[in-house]
């Protein structure tokens, strides 16, 4: 995904620390074997002079063929003395001080960025996520064994609504989910579960519960949060792989319609550029047709599939 530019911010911070740790930890390690071999450190103080002289004859346009031509034979040869030395004294030189080797903590390789830049971005919106502090579930810790198999609604038992919504879960990777059913049964732990699924596929995920995530935005809106944290969080919750609001309808209302707009808002977003929605919920069609408006309720029939459990609250058992 693309990330926002204040991530991206931050993840070039975090790159320019690293050189600098990289450059730091270099000269320390040089500093010690300067000191057992003092002709290393003549050697290399050589080749950085004659670098240093063929650059300035360069910049006076002084035959830039020969003054090539010969730096690279005196830089050779330096080179060669450098590899003999480190073979007699059976030198073990360090070379890795860098946190990837592969741009060399620059975020830079190959004319492209490097996929460390984006991992390092990555983390840095998972820690915005809502999810940073949960210890996930995973697909394997759904126990469908836990549901009623005697008991049954439309010809089915809740064992196999439970059994059909693993499947759905098991494969989801884009969509939209509507997950109902009481409390206890499942509908977090599930939708968790496919978070963590997203998360290990190195995709982003924004979670938060409907009070939480509605009271976020009402105060962002009116002055009262306007850090660049929740700026981020706002920005996620658009632009993740796959948003998660759990418990829709406990939010507060009021007569003002905000929830409603926000909704609507977010749902259209997301809609309209592909991203993937999870709502988890108490409520049944009908009342979410009596408690939120025609649109938020045409988006939801017309885009989510519905996924539904049933029985006795699991963790009374």
């Amino acid at each position: 995904m693309q990330f926002s530019n204040d991530v991206y911010r931050q993840t070039d911070d975090i790159l320019s620390k690293r050189r600098l740790n990289a450059e730091k930890k270099r000269l320390s390690y040089l500093k010690e074997l300067y000191s057992y071999h003092p002709h290393l450190k003549e050697i290399d103080e050589n080749i950085s002079k004659i670098g240093k002289s063929a650059l300035k004859k360069l910049e006076k346009n002084l035959g830039a063929s020969d003054v090539i031509t010969d730096a690279r034979k005196k830089t050779d040869l330096l080179i060669k003395e450098r590899k003999t030395y480190i073979k007699e004294k059976n030198i073990k030189e360090k070379k890795d001080f860098y946190t990837c080797k592969k741009c060399k903590d620059t975020g830079v390789a190959e004319d492209k960025y490097c996929i460390c830049r984006d991992d390092i971005a990555l983390k840095i919106a998972f820690g915005l996520s809502g999810l940073a502090d949960t210890n996930l579930p995973s697909l394997s810790d759904f126990k469908v064994d836990l549901y009623d198999a005697t008991c049954t609604k439309q010809g089915k038992s809740y064992r196999q609504y439970a059994e059909a919504i693993f499947k759905i879960a098991k494969k989801f990777e884009k969509g939209n989910l509507l997950i109902a059913g009481k409390s206890g049964l499942g509908k977090t732990f599930t939708a968790e579960c496919i978070a963590n699924k997203f998360i290990e596929n190195s995709k982003t995920v924004f979670y938060m519960s409907s009070s939480r995530l509605f009271l976020m935005l009402e105060e962002h809106k009116f002055g009262q949060d306007t850090s660049l944290e929740t700026k981020e969080r706002i920005n996620l919750m658009h632009e993740a792989d796959l948003l998660i609001i759990d418990d829709l309808g406990t939010e507060f209302r009021t007569s003002s319609g905000l929830v409603d707009t926000f909704l609507f808002e977010l749902l259209e977003y997301r809609l309209k550029n592909k991203k993937s929605i999870i709502l988890t919920t108490n409520l049944s069609s009908a009342d979410i047709k009596s408690t939120y408006t025609d649109r938020i309720y045409s988006r939801i029939i017309g885009n989510f599939k519905w996924l539904e459990f049933f029985g006795d609250d699991l963790r009374l058992r």
